[in-house]
């Protein structure tokens, strides 16, 4: 018996989603994802931006702080994502028929006016752009809001 898989498949999803109290005012954040393509190379983000909607032009991911289920601009983040892909042009490379997990890593600093309250807020990604090249030629394109929608951390317990 054999199985023939599609020359076409693809595998993109999150695995795992964190959220860690570090001290009174900081929150480490992560998504683990893995992506991959049998039949085409796949360039992926290294930085990552707050703010970026899905769909924007932007080559970085893109990520929000949500409180209470709305989007803030309260209190200050960092983030990247790490992986251990190769690096090529400034991005991670995965050759066709390879997959690699990637992990967004954000470090939010809570206000020191208590506005945010780590029991209610959570990191969701927005967007995520990557590069896919078959034969030579490069096509842009993101995973699409759906897609998107389980790219969200936990709040801390």
């Amino acid at each position: 018996m054999a199985l023939v898989l599609p020359q076409n498949s693809s595998a993109y999803e999150t695995t795992k989603q964190t959220a860690t109290l570090l001290n009174d005012h900081t929150i480490l954040y992560t998504i683990t994802y893995r992506f991959g393509f049998l039949n085409r190379e796949v360039y992926m983000p290294i930085g990552a931006v707050r703010g970026l909607e899905n769909g924007s032009s932007s080559p970085y991911v893109g990520y929000d702080i949500l409180s209470k289920a709305t989007t803030t601009d309260a209190g200050s983040a960092g983030a990247l994502v790490l992986s251990k892909a190769e690096i090529k042009n400034n991005q991670y490379f995965l050759p066709e028929g390879k997959a690699a997990d990637f992990t967004l890593l954000a470090i939010l600093s809570l206000p020191k006016d208590g506005s945010l309250d780590e029991k209610n807020t959570v990191l969701k990604m927005n967007h995520l752009p990557f590069i896919m090249v078959k034969d030579k030629d490069m096509g842009r394109t993101f995973l699409n809001e759906r897609e998107m929608e389980p790219y969200v951390t936990p709040a801390v317990k």
